[in-house]
């Protein structure tokens, strides 16, 4: 499981946005997330140009780090939230 989380932010890194969103959406049906991944999945969407997915993503990641007890995390979701506005 927590291959894909890496392979899936190396991705990112070199600017892969395709796989990046590939791979980590696989990880998330395959492992409970705490919200990291959720930031990278929002990020990769939003390179790719889909601000739906991506505010879709970063609302799953707020609701993911207020359940596993992470408030700056989910503040820092709301806020790309309001950007994306």
């Amino acid at each position: 499981m927590m291959p894909c989380y890496f392979l899936g932010n190396e991705y990112f890194k070199v600017g892969r946005y395709g796989e990046t969103i590939e791979v980590i959406r696989r990880y998330l049906t395959l492992a409970e997330d705490e919200g990291a991944a959720y930031r990278t999945l929002a990020k990769a969407l939003e390179q790719t140009g889909d601000i739906s997915g991506a505010r879709i993503a970063y609302q799953q990641g707020r609701e993911t780090a207020i359940r596993h007890g992470h408030p700056g995390m989910a503040a820092e979701f709301e806020a790309a939230l309001k950007e994306l506005a």
